[in-house]
């Protein structure tokens, strides 16, 4: 898997920022030092914004950082640290126009008032970067769209918290959308993309790559590594739930499997299901067909949003009458409507 760094992660503040600010940067850095040093090829970055950074003075070379030395070294950091942490992917790293070189940006119209980036992640940034950073995901959401390029499909963005945001910490995604020109009209491209704020949201992410088959401790993993971001988890009472063999089938049939970030997206949405932290009888959550409830025995059947475009991906689960357990049925992509009846075997308390 292979993430597009997020600008403001490099992005040097502004001279006249705060002290906090710096000490935010310097902290947001840290923790991704050893990655980035490390494994520096599996993180991308823009030529494109990486100019525009240098344009504006936030690129986090020597001679920039010289104009802030006081400031990080009140927040507790050398200067030659953040050169040497940046140095990685910024140096020696994997560009991300390398990777999609046969899409031109002509073909992909950027504009502010049809662009759509949800969470925010661009009023952090200078104009001129946030306007590179804003092309690069609308290159990605083209990739995604139409062609079949692995990298596109599974890749994460790495990015620094966003405050105040509750979208942000529930869904973990970045929704955003762009006009595509084609021979005939213009087109509207929305994707969506994992959100990765720390180093342990990835190494949470390849371990379910490895233990996903195994359901219940794909979920009981998950559910751990949410309670360290979510401490109330801990005391949070799990609603009983089983799990169908066609659970793991339509993983492997929509080969789920091999893209971690929707694994983490699967596993993540059912651990706040399961959680009570998604209500029913809601957009994100309700009735198969929303207004025909289909009841199977004591069953009655439901359809979850897990991801947004391009593969729109719904869990369909059935859900006791009786006593509220969940039974996973599979995950489907967003036209399918289908369920398969919840085995007698499961009928019994």
């Amino acid at each position: 898997m292979h993430f597009l760094v997020d600008p403001v992660v490099f992005a040097i503040p502004n001279k006249d920022s705060k002290k906090e600010i710096f000490k935010e940067y310097a902290r947001c850095l840290s923790l991704w030092e050893r990655e980035f040093r490390g494994r520096p090829d599996r993180y991308l970055v823009s030529r494109d914004y990486m100019y525009a950074l240098s344009q504006t003075g936030n690129y986090p070379v020597i001679a920039n950082l010289r104009q802030v030395t006081q400031l990080l070294l009140e927040a507790g950091t050398d200067p030659k640290t953040i050169f040497g942490v940046c140095h990685g992917p910024l140096g020696g790293g994997l560009r991300f126009e390398d990777f999609f070189s046969d899409i031109n940006l002509d073909d992909v119209l950027v504009e502010d008032n049809d662009f759509l980036v949800d969470p925010n992640l661009l009023n952090r940034l200078p104009t001129s970067v946030a306007d590179t950073f804003r092309a690069a995901l609308g290159r990605l959401a083209y990739a995604k769209a139409y062609t079949k390029d692995v990298t596109a499909q599974s890749m994460g963005l790495v990015t620094h918290p966003i405050e105040n945001t509750h979208h942000a910490a529930i869904e973990a995604t970045l929704m955003f959308a762009s006009r595509v020109e084609t021979e005939v009209d213009t087109e509207k491209v929305s994707t969506n993309v994992p959100l990765f704020t720390s180093p342990e949201e990835v190494i949470a992410c390849e371990k379910l790559a490895d233990i996903w088959q195994d359901t219940r401790r794909a979920i009981e993993w998950q559910r751990y590594y949410l309670t360290l971001q979510d401490p109330t988890l801990a005391q949070t009472d799990f609603s009983p739930y089983l799990v169908a063999d066609t659970f793991n089938e339509s993983i492997l049939e929509n080969h789920l499997h091999n893209n971690g970030g929707d694994l983490n997206q699967i596993f993540r949405k059912i651990v706040l299901l399961l959680a009570g932290k998604i209500p029913f009888n809601t957009r994100e959550n309700h009735t198969l067909h929303l207004n025909n409830q289909i009841v199977e025995r004591n069953w009655g059947a439901w359809r979850m949003h897990i991801t947004g475009n391009p593969i729109s991906l719904r869990l369909h689960f059935w859900r006791c009458q009786v006593s509220n357990r969940i039974l996973l049925m599979q995950v489907a992509p967003y036209e399918n409507f289908d369920i398969a009846p919840p085995p007698a075997e499961f009928d019994q308390p």
